[in-house]
């Protein structure tokens, strides 16, 4: 997800997420925060939702359906604007995938995200160049 860097986004991988519980964290494949990063790589390993404009999920063969589920509404529940899933594609190569990009719903009673679109990274790249 190279565009992320190119766009001049501070990028985390691997990031933490904290809940408002004790040991009530994620840790998405990669975190895009609000303002610049604050510090040492330690001082962000777990921050709170807030500090995130976004994360990205990248599904797993081993729990295909998590990003969809348990952990989009878990997002939704501590109000992380956007959410990226990303899938793997049978019939493309290993570099490309599906992703698909919801926004949270500020209408909604209950915490959800609306599907905004689902495209081929290859067709965010190409969006993003030109």
């Amino acid at each position: 997800m190279f565009i992320l860097f190119a766009a001049g986004l501070d990028v985390l991988q691997d990031c933490g997420v904290k809940g408002v519980r004790p040991r009530d964290l994620r840790l998405p494949d990669l975190g895009v925060l609000v303002q610049p990063s604050p510090g040492e790589p330690a001082s962000y390993s777990y921050l709170p939702p807030s500090a995130y404009a976004m994360v990205i999920e990248i599904v797993s063969k081993n729990s295909p359906n998590g990003e969809f589920l348990e952990k989009k509404l878990w997002y939704a529940e501590h109000g992380i604007p956007e959410y990226w899933i990303v899938e793997e594609t049978p019939d493309r190569s290993d570099e490309d995938g599906v992703i698909t990009i919801l926004r949270l719903d500020e209408s909604s009673d209950k915490p959800d995200y609306l599907e905004v679109r689902s495209l081929l990274v290859s067709e965010l790249e190409t969006e993003y160049r030109s």
